[in-house]
């Protein structure tokens, strides 16, 4: 039974303007379904374990990436076998659609009908669940500046600002911990942390079909030199985040990133605020609707 969990203010709304066509293509396609619309933010992960403890075994988010996420960690912590996500883009933001193949709404509804799965690696932090990206650090503090004072800062105020921040801000210690044999203490100024294959950006499942098998990464920015600063503010100040500085890549099957102090975080959907990170492979892969490559057998 499918289970179609609707934000209706996704995308201002995109829902209200295609949803006869909507439903219609559901009925087409043969996979109606009940239809469950939030009301309040973090509601869809509550309605995704409401649609399994009726028996449904195909959870489907109609929204952007914070649906889809919601709905993930609601899947998560189920804890039923058997259950898949599927995803119909209707948000602003469609970064987990799109990086599976689903274009639009509709791509989303032909990608249901055809039944075609895959099981992903998921990584969590703390109890929250994703299965793009987490970034935090440096970046995240001068965003948030910016945003606050977005109508007032023209670009040499942004280098300022910029500037007494990189001055000011502390690097963020990290503990690696690999295979639970090896460690290493680690400051950074920065890092991203998440399924490889999203740094990646395959632009099909040709590249890489079997996502179990992905190794999580971790890209970490070093503190910079005193002598480099304002070179650094400069090119932050245009957002050029990932081309500044000494960056270390680690790609493992399994590792755990813990931090000593707080440190804010976000995803593809929702930015946390301060808490102490504990990072690393969730021990059950998640089923993800995908689209199907073309002349390729239906089914999972």
């Amino acid at each position: 039974m499918y289970y179609y969990i609707v934000n209706p203010t996704a995308g201002s709304r995109q829902f209200e303007k295609i949803q006869d066509e909507f439903l219609a293509s559901l009925k087409l396609k043969k996979i109606e379904g009940e239809i469950a619309r939030t009301t309040t933010q973090g509601e869809a992960k509550k309605l995704a374990k409401m649609g399994i403890s009726k028996g449904c075994r195909m959870i489907i988010a109609v929204g952007g990436d914070a649906t889809v996420e919601e709905v993930l960690n609601g899947i998560i912590e189920s804890e039923k076998a058997g259950v898949a996500l599927g995803v119909i883009p209707t948000g602003k933001n469609n970064y987990f659609a799109n990086l599976l193949g689903i274009s639009d709404w509709q791509v989303g509804i032909n990608a249901l009908a055809s039944g075609k799965v895959r099981k992903m690696d998921v990584a969590q932090a703390g109890n929250y669940y994703f299965v793009s990206s987490l970034d935090f650090g440096f970046p995240l503090a001068l965003e948030s500046i910016f945003k606050k004072n977005r109508q007032k800062l023209n670009f040499w105020k942004r280098f300022r600002v910029t500037l007494d921040l990189i001055e000011k801000f502390d690097p963020i210690k990290l503990r690696l911990k690999v295979a639970n044999h090896y460690w290493a203490d680690l400051e950074i100024f920065a890092g991203s942390f998440g399924n490889a294959f999203f740094f990646n950006r395959p632009e099909s499942f040709k590249i890489s079909p079997d996502l179990v098998d992905q190794k999580l990464q971790a890209l970490f920015l070093h503190p910079f030199e005193q002598k480099s600063l304002w070179y650094k503010a400069w090119d932050f100040s245009k957002g050029f985040y990932r081309s500044i500085g000494q960056f270390s890549l680690i790609k493992e099957k399994r590792f755990i990133l813990e931090s000593e102090q707080e440190v804010s975080f976000r995803t593809a959907a929702y930015r946390f605020s301060a808490r102490k990170l504990n990072l690393t492979l969730h021990p059950k892969a998640l089923s993800v609707v995908i689209k199907p490559q073309e002349n390729s057998s239906q089914g999972p």
